[in-house]
């Protein structure tokens, strides 16, 4: 809440206000860095379409683990696992692929991986838009003249994509109407703006936007299986606490909060 002084005050009475605000700020920036630095930080880069639900789990664990505070990094697969590569300090990577795990991995940049989460490619349309495709065919109309997807090459939902496209022998013909998105989220973006007419994202992206709706589930034998990874960080100065974390996010509590963000979890059968 802010406060305006009405009218003029007398110059002691505030220069003695100044002196004890002063005062009191310092004292609370000292207790802030002092009970911060008893703190562990974890940074954990994971893929974008974690965002919802990584922030809850994140709060979740710094509720039970006050000793601990978690930073989240927030991008596409690709991008992270490029950043970890270079000695970005990383402490635990979520990957929405195999691929950019398997980069980290064949340099040994990352230790203890191991399958988190399954999810499913879907193509969107925005909310209530006049073109609703219901087969991917519909693309090629001309009605449809912008359509969002992942760099193939940086962005496992991208890379998806291009396989599903390609299975269905449009990729190329598509190709000019294809708006490059730096991650998942961008391409729900340009949808739900209408800067495109359709678009290529997870099914849990397009649960957590009002402004779009889902008009094609893409069959998951069309594309490589969508599988989450998550490893820690070789060269992470905290392995025993990302460790830790890790195995929270394998256990049942945060297998049901996943579940509620419409993940499915590797050891369950698709109902």
């Amino acid at each position: 809440m802010k406060e305006r002084l009405s009218g003029m005050m007398p110059i002691r009475l505030l220069l003695l206000y100044l002196f004890l605000l002063l005062g009191a700020m310092l004292t609370s920036g000292c207790a802030g860095q002092g009970s911060q630095a008893d703190r562990t930080e974890l940074i954990v880069s994971a893929a974008a379409s974690l965002q919802d639900s990584l922030r809850e789990l994140a709060a979740a664990y710094e509720q039970l683990h006050p000793e601990v505070a978690i930073t989240l990094n927030f991008g596409s697969s690709g991008s992270l696992a490029k950043q970890i590569a270079e000695g970005a300090p990383v402490d635990l990577f979520l990957s929405a692929g195999t691929a950019p795990m398997d980069k980290l991995s064949s340099s040994k940049a990352v230790v203890s991986r191991m399958p988190l989460l399954l999810n499913e490619l879907v193509l969107i349309t925005p909310a209530g838009a006049a073109v609703q495709p219901s087969k991917l065919e519909d693309l090629l109309h001309d009605e449809i003249k912008r359509i969002a997807v992942g760099e193939p090459d940086v962005v496992p939902a991208g890379g998806y994509t291009r396989e599903t496209l390609e299975y269905a022998g449009l990729w190329k013909m598509l190709k000019p109407k294809l708006i490059m998105a730096k991650d998942v989220r961008q391409v729900l973006t340009y949808v739900e703006s209408g800067n495109a007419e359709a678009g290529f994202v997870y099914s849990t992206d397009a649960a957590s936007s009002s402004g779009t709706s889902i008009v094609y589930w893409v069959p998951e034998l069309w594309h490589s299986p969508i599988i989450y990874e998550a490893a820690v960080v070789e060269q992470s100065s905290n392995r025993k606490e990302a460790e830790a974390l890790l195995n929270y996010m394998l256990n049942e509590e945060a297998s049901d909060l996943f579940r509620d963000y419409g993940f499915r979890i590797p050891t369950e059968q698709k109902e």
